[in-house]
């Protein structure tokens, strides 16, 4: 790896690293009157994490206020994170905008439980592209070359894994060893990728991502690999919009332009049992800093208010309810009320 790879790869994680080490560690500090609040992220290299400590940072600095001190949990992903929010084993978590949808109607991971009534909305956060990449000596240059090769999906309880079936389906390349599928997080993804031992692999992400920087800047080369259906799929999945894979943070990759793809949302979520004060006193403390939490992650800059109130299909819980009343955002969150329609079925 370069220099400059080396130092943005390292600049991403070393944040999460910090932000988590300033939370959790004043565990042993706790007296009986504080409460501590946990939000499930996802990968410690990837983009939920370092987000979850920027908002626990920002709940926990006004503890003096509230008593409420916010711990952040590295966990495998978002369909986990929403069964430990259902379960009450996590107070919030970060997760995609399609797996909260997934989850309000009870399809997908959920088909057989049926609509998780007990799911809340806070707000949403960040864009993320489903980003494929491929080693650029394993002959995949678009998306058809993907038949027969060994290609990692992201394992089972991540937001990823379900982006990378539709994909697949979409093209006609799931089922009967159409590809070869390695169901393991990105980590060991980008690893075995290195080692030769894989082809490509999905990974959904916000921009610039610090696991993408270093499987881009190994000694395997690597290349983004266009979604070229991407209509279709949005077409049919209404959380999905369209994205770009931006190259100019990965300077070794072989791309010359950014790649279109199709994304999600990153958003917060809790339980319809969560205590209102402690939903308020967290929404509170983000919306009001909104410049603070931008500063966080490169893929918190572009977050916007308007934003926040969208991508979400789950109820608002009434703590934030309480918060959007009293800064006077009904209005705007009326406006940016996802369509509560069912996805077409599979064919």
């Amino acid at each position: 790896m370069n220099r400059t790879l080396l130092t943005l790869a390292l600049a991403l994680i070393a944040l999460p690293a910090q932000s988590f080490i300033g939370v959790a560690s004043k565990k042993k500090k706790a007296t009986s009157s504080e409460t501590f609040v946990t939000i499930g992220t996802g990968e410690v290299n990837g983009v939920y994490f370092p987000t979850g400590g920027a908002i626990a940072r920002l709940l926990s600095g006004q503890q003096d206020k509230h008593g409420l001190r916010g711990v952040v949990e590295a966990t495998p992903g978002s369909v986990y994170n929403i069964d430990q929010i259902l379960s009450k084993k996590l107070t919030f978590a970060i997760v995609q905008s399609d797996q909260q949808y997934e989850a309000a109607f009870g399809l997908g991971h959920w088909r057989a439980k049926g609509p998780q009534m007990d799911l809340r909305a806070v707000f949403s956060l960040h864009p993320e592209a489903v980003t494929l990449i491929a080693d650029a000596r394993s002959g995949i240059k678009e998306f058809a070359d993907l038949k027969g090769k060994r290609v990692g999906i992201g394992d089972l309880g991540s937001g990823p894994h379900g982006n990378a079936l539709h994909a697949l389906r979409a093209a006609g390349l799931y089922g009967n060893g159409a590809v070869i599928i390695h169901e393991i997080p990105a980590s060991v993804s980008q690893r075995k990728l290195q080692e030769k031992k894989l082809d490509a692999f999905f990974y959904t992400a916000g921009h610039p991502n610090a696991l993408i920087a270093v499987a881009s800047g190994g000694r395997r080369a690597v290349r983004f690999i266009e979604i070229p259906f991407a209509d279709r799929l949005i077409a049919k999945h209404p959380y999905y919009r369209k994205a770009n894979v931006p190259v100019l943070p990965y300077p070794r990759v072989k791309n010359s332009k950014d790649v279109a793809t199709f994304g999600v949302t990153a958003t917060l979520v809790t339980s319809k049992e969560t205590p209102d004060d402690v939903v308020y006193e967290l929404t509170k403390a983000v919306f009001e800093n909104l410049d603070e939490l931008r500063s966080q992650h490169p893929s918190l800059a572009a977050v916007t208010l308007e934003h926040m109130l969208s991508c979400n299909t789950a109820p608002f819980h009434s703590g934030a309810i309480r918060y959007f009343k009293e800064a006077g955002l009904l209005e705007a969150l009326e406006a940016a009320s996802y369509a509560k329609k069912e996805e077409k079925k599979e064919k």
